[in-house]
């Protein structure tokens, strides 16, 4: 057989103008097929939750950074990233905690740029910016106790589901929930001391 003798199409597929055809019984096989076939699941608009959920994370980004400047700063950019990474969301957990634990994750690397921009500024001979004088209740805890309470004690999150946000073991949290429910308690005898 030639070269020549075989159809262009045949040496050609590419070159297909219609496309193949097939026998009667495949494309009927193809529409059954294409009939049975489940819709892709539809990924999740997260926009409109996240405007209920703000006030919460204010809230948590305060216990976490103490500085009432940076919380709408750190805020913004969480929900920027959730936004930016919602099509990769299942909805196999809780909204929620992927937000506190994006915020969480922005925060610590907000703090440890902070603080190296302190160390360059002190090694210079100026001083670091001062924090507010006023003091919140949330100050008094201490390290993470602040966040951990909240998100356990405020926002009704399980031990489990805190540790998972704070990037911790349950016994962690479990001892953070002690050391804030001490200072609590600590601080509300002495305010009822003074009125006495």
């Amino acid at each position: 057989m030639l070269n020549n003798d075989i159809p262009l199409a045949w040496r050609k597929p590419d070159m297909l103008i219609c496309g193949p055809t097939f026998p009667d019984d495949v494309n009927s096989q193809r529409e059954k097929t294409d009939e049975h076939m489940e819709p892709a699941p539809a990924r999740p608009d997260i926009r409109r939750d996240l405007v209920a959920i703000l006030p919460r994370l204010r809230r948590f980004a305060l216990a976490l950074c103490r500085d009432e400047s940076r919380v709408d700063g750190l805020v913004t950019l969480a929900c920027e990233e959730a936004v930016l990474k919602s099509s990769s969301w299942r909805g196999d957990t809780r909204l929620e905690i992927r937000l506190f634990t994006g915020l969480r994750l922005i925060a610590r690397k907000d703090a440890q740029r902070r603080k190296a921009g302190d160390e360059q500024t002190s090694a210079r001979g100026r001083t670091p910016r001062t924090q507010p004088t006023h003091r919140l209740i949330i100050d008094t805890l201490p390290n993470d106790s602040a966040a951990v309470f909240l998100l356990c004690a405020v926002e009704g999150l399980t031990y489990r589901e805190a540790a998972s946000v704070m990037g911790s073991t349950e016994d962690h949290i479990a001892k953070s929930m002690f050391t804030a429910r001490c200072a609590l308690s600590a601080l509300a005898s002495n305010s009822e001391e003074r009125r006495a």
